[in-house]
């Protein structure tokens, strides 16, 4: 829960284990927008939308990891191709 909150004040996304309402798990990148009331609201970067997740339904919650200096970043351009 900590992890949630700390992504909402500083905008980072995280993974998330969760379990579907058929029962399956699944992981989820989100970016946290809001954590109340037993849910969290957030944008889902697979989905590409804002979706509300129960937080009785989350499994695991992991940070992502910070870019080392100097290595490439999806985002730079950089890298193997």
């Amino acid at each position: 829960l900590v992890t949630l909150q700390n992504a909402v004040l500083t905008g980072e996304s995280v993974w998330i284990g969760y379990i579907d309402t058929e029962g399956a798990a699944d992981r989820r990148l989100i970016a946290p927008v809001r954590v109340e009331g037993g849910f969290v609201t957030a944008y889902d970067h697979t989905a590409e939308e804002l979706r509300t997740y129960p937080l009785h339904r989350i499994t695991g919650v992991a940070e992502i990891p910070a870019p080392t200096e100097g290595a490439p970043t999806p985002a730079s351009g950089q890298g193997g191709g």
